[in-house]
């Protein structure tokens, strides 16, 4: 076998023009590269409004690998909208990959499914897990969003045509959500108190919502109103940069 290398950069002003760059290396804004949480259809695989769950950081997501056995039968399933059709035996066989790729360690039992249909959903009671097939064709709508939200589901297991995913709460308040000192996560609950100094019973007192990514937490105290804000879902190195109080 040969390793041709690359030609180096021609010198300015002369030769072929580079290659436009695509993807991250594109230099212009709107051109890098789109993550998950708008390219899949969350939506369609979870339930309305799980799409700004997975932006917002509220949901989380790990995604897992095939195995390759389970590529040629992807492929053909896989839909231009994100979706999976096919045949009652590529169902069967993506199904079971689909349960083993979610490593249920016990026997997960079906969801209730239209007659003559393949299964699309099973639930494993003992890990309160749903293992989501997202077939073009289900009988019902996505549910899963609901059952994380009620807390009946610890995690959603989607076997979408890219890839396996797990779906999750992070414990981070989704945008627009709000409510008292004791609905804000301990961490956030936490980073206010150690920062702000203010005293506990002011604080049992405190109100929060956000918005986008700051979480604002308004509480009195000496007989005015402080506030402190929070920023979420979004790197910042800088030390207690990430939360400020007045």
């Amino acid at each position: 076998m040969v390793l041709r290398l690359p030609d180096p950069d021609p010198a300015e002003g002369c030769g072929e023009p580079p290659p436009p760059r695509h993807g991250s290396a594109a230099p212009g804004a709107g051109e890098e590269l789109l993550s998950a949480a708008v390219e899949l259809p969350w939506d369609d695989y979870l339930g309305a409004g799980a799409a700004d769950r997975v932006r917002d950081g509220s949901l989380g997501l790990v995604r897992h690998a095939y195995p390759a056995t389970a590529a040629r039968d992807m492929r053909g399933a896989a839909t231009p909208g994100g979706q999976l059709h096919g045949d009652a035996a590529a169902r069967e066989r993506l199904g079971a990959i689909a349960l083993g790729v979610a490593a249920a360690h016990h026997r997960p039992a079906r969801m209730p499914h239209g007659p003559g249909e393949e299964p699309f959903a099973w639930w494993v009671a003992e890990e309160r897990s749903l293992v989501w097939m997202p077939w073009s064709d289900a009988s019902v709508a996505a549910y899963g969003l609901e059952l994380l939200d009620t807390g009946q589901a610890e995690a959603v297991v989607v076997a979408a045509p890219d890839a396996c995913w797990t779906v999750f709460r992070t414990g981070l308040p989704r945008s627009g959500a709000g409510g008292g000192w004791a609905d804000l996560p301990d961490r956030f609950r936490d980073a206010v108190a150690a920062r702000s100094g203010a005293p506990g019973d002011a604080l049992a007192t405190a109100r929060w919502r956000r918005e986008a990514d700051t979480i604002t937490v308004s509480w009195r105290q000496d007989g005015r109103v402080r506030h402190a804000r929070l920023a979420v879902n979004r790197p910042d190195t800088a030390p207690h940069r990430g939360l400020r109080t007045r």
